[in-house]
C-alpha cells in the first residue's frame, strides 16, 4: 500500500490511473524473476512476514480448523481412490454416476458428517 500511494503522491494521480493498476499488477506478478514483490525482496526493500518454509507447508498442509481441512481430506480421498471431482471454495463434488455436491457454507466448520458419508459411500 505504501508504494502505491508513494507513487500516486509523486505522479500527482489516483487509483484509477492506468499506471497505478499497472504497477499493482507488476507488484503482485508471481514470477519471481520479474515481479515487483521479489524485486524489491532480493534487494531488501522488503521485510517478510513469513518464510519461505512457512510458505511450503501451508501450500501443503490446511488450517485444521476451519473448512479447508474438509476440502483437503476430501481431495485426498478422491486422489487415493482415483475418483473424478470438483472443488469450490464452499461445495465438494464426487463427479460419478449420483453426481453428489455438497455446501460447506460455514468457513469455520472443520468437519462435516455429510463429507464422511459421502466419501463412505463411495
Amino acid at each position: 500500500h505504501g508504494l502505491i500511494t508513494s507513487y500516486m503522491n509523486r505522479k500527482d494521480c489516483s487509483f484509477d490511473d492506468q499506471r497505478v493498476f499497472m504497477l499493482d499488477l507488476q507488484y503482485h506478478d508471481i514470477k519471481r524473476t520479474r515481479g515487483l514483490y521479489y524485486l524489491m525482496l532480493h534487494d531488501d526493500l522488503i521485510d517478510r512476514v513469513i518464510t519461505e518454509d512457512e510458505i511450503e507447508t501451508a501450500m501443503t498442509t490446511p488450517p485444521q480448523t476451519t473448512r479447508a481441512k474438509v476440502r483437503s481430506d476430501f481431495i485426498k480421498y478422491a486422489n487415493e481412490k482415483n475418483k473424478s471431482y470438483d472443488v469450490g471454495w464452499s461445495y465438494l463434488k464426487l463427479n460419478d454416476r449420483y453426481q453428489r455436491t455438497i455446501l460447506c457454507k460455514d468457513p469455520f466448520k472443520s468437519w462435516d458428517p455429510r463429507v464422511d458419508e459421502l466419501i463412505g459411500l463411495s
